[in-house]
């Protein structure tokens, strides 16, 4: 709620300068010509709230539809890659940008596609997790370790729906909603201690370690608040 609250208290001053720009005739936009959109995102459910930027740099086709090439840097602090896994991840998503303005009015909403790679900038492990299983009480039981460690990103698909208040025909706000898609490559590693009697009244241990790749898909909703020019 208190996110929602700030892009609202963000905009409102803009929607009331909007309004004086509506008499001005010298104010529209050109129809055509280069384009950029350089944003800051705001993450509701993983911290940091502030996670990153976005910059998107195109041609406008006409008033109404761009495309544009874009590169991004965002941080994720213990984000789900399963239902009981998480890990902190920084990534580097490089992608093409389809964006539709609805109009040329002073307040427009916008919709915008992207789709490409994203790369992951660390190499993290997820947290550990642990269970024992009980093969003959009390003398032989075994204790199981897992975690995954990821080193490779994978495809990135963003929707956006936003909405744009032009403050002079130089620039304008922008601030959106946005849902992503994306992937992350690694190895879901795992290591089985099997406590047995050792003949002595005592236990030793077998280790067995094992890895398998392993592909976590991951969906993420940000806000963005930024300037487009």
């Amino acid at each position: 709620m208190k996110y929602t609250l700030l892009i609202i208290s963000f905009l409102i001053p803009a929607l009331l300068h909007s309004q004086n720009l509506e008499k001005q005739s010298s104010y529209d936009e050109k129809a055509n010509g280069f384009y950029d959109v350089t944003t800051i995102s705001f993450s509701p459910f993983y911290p940091p709230v502030a996670n990153g930027f976005l910059t998107v740099n195109g041609y406008k086709i006409n008033p109404h539809l761009a495309v544009g090439m874009g590169i991004g840097m965002q941080r994720y602090v213990n984000i789900s890659t399963y239902d009981t896994i998480r890990a902190n991840l920084s990534v580097l998503p490089v992608f093409l940008d389809l964006r539709y303005t609805v109009s040329d009015r002073i307040i427009t909403p916008v919709f915008a596609l992207n789709g490409g790679y994203l790369f992951l900038l660390n190499r993290p492990s997820s947290a550990e997790t642990f269970r024992t299983q009980m093969i003959f009480p009390p003398n032989v039981w075994n204790d199981y370790y897992d975690y995954d460690h990821y080193n490779q990103g994978g495809l990135y698909f963003n929707l956006e729906l936003g909405l744009k208040v032009k403050m002079s025909k130089l620039f304008s706000l922008v601030g959106s909603m946005n849902y992503s898609w994306w992937q992350i490559y690694g190895e879901h590693r795992s290591a089985v201690y099997q406590n047995l009697p050792d003949g002595n009244n005592g236990t030793k241990q077998i280790v067995l370690y094992s890895s398998e790749k392993v592909m976590a898909y991951i969906n993420t909703w940000t806000f963005r608040i930024g300037l487009t020019f």
